[in-house]
């Protein structure tokens, strides 16, 4: 047996180290999963930023498209009733010397739109004569570029918050793990399931009770131990207080915190 510190204040005596000198993080693949994981998390996030700057820079093209303008006559209007009261203009244009007719929606009742017989200046997609757009009337394009780009903020905001995580896991273990697992052995005092994950207080031999929470989620699943009952640990850490968790028996592993049970819990 023997000795190692694993936070200020917790020197644990270990029962053996079962996989010998192999770091923890080369252990069933660990680090190159989690690689993986942050891999994936972080092309899934370009992938969706493209996506969604592909779709704004699209329906914007109107406002930032550099069109050719063209001056078209209203020949129609008809109002309809959507969510608000808005007005269809029936236009009528010369593109690239052939007659267009086209029909844009003007955002407000007739009454308010440009009378038919008006002139008005119409700029147009070089690619597609179909899509136009009246520079005079902004307010309703300008809404549908800003609320697309609200509700693709919240994919966008998820995924950030995915790779992100993925990316702090992949360090964390890459350096709590650059040491080998270690075997620990202790009577549980308390144990009990928080927001934080399992939450127990361990009298360990040869040392004073040590309180541990980790994350339950990244291993199999295992009871709640009961107070009095016997568990075994498996541990990597640097000494900071933050720990690779793992059961015997039980695939996965997790992240923790360990401390002196006489000191409060460290922050995360």
């Amino acid at each position: 047996m023997s000795t190692v510190l694993f936070a200020p204040g917790v020197e644990l005596t270990v029962t053996g180290k079962p996989f010998g000198e192999t770091p923890a993080r080369d252990v069933d693949n660990l680090r190159r999963r989690m690689a993986r994981r942050a891999r994936i998390a972080v092309i899934v996030l370009i992938i969706l930023a493209c996506t969604a700057l592909g779709i704004i820079w699209h329906i914007g093209q109107p406002f930032w498209g550099n069109w050719p303008h063209v001056d078209a006559t209203v020949v129609s209007q008809r109002e309809f009733v959507a969510k608000y009261v808005d007005c269809d203009l029936g236009l009528s244009s010369v593109i690239d010397g052939r007659p267009q007719r086209n029909h844009v929606t003007f955002g407000d009742p007739c009454r308010q739109a440009p009378a038919i017989g008006s002139v008005v200046t119409m700029s147009y997609s070089p690619d597609d004569h179909g899509w136009v757009h009246l520079p005079l009337c902004q307010c309703a394009g300008g809404f549908t570029v800003g609320f697309t780009g609200f509700l693709l903020s919240f994919p966008l905001a998820g995924c950030t918050l995915w790779a992100v995580l993925a990316v702090r896991r992949l360090r964390k273990v890459t350096r709590l793990g650059a040491s080998p697992w270690q075997e620990v052995t202790g009577v549980v005092r308390s144990a009990s399931l928080k927001p934080g994950g399992l939450a127990i207080e361990l009298v360990i031999e040869g040392a004073s009770a040590i309180g541990m929470r980790f994350g339950t989620r990244g291993i199999s699943f295992f009871p709640v131990p009961a107070p009095g009952s016997t568990l075994s640990l498996r541990l990597a850490g640097d000494g900071s207080g933050k720990v690779l968790v793992a059961l015997p028996g039980h695939w996965g592993e997790s992240l923790g915190l360990i401390w002196p049970v006489a000191a409060r819990l460290p922050a995360r």
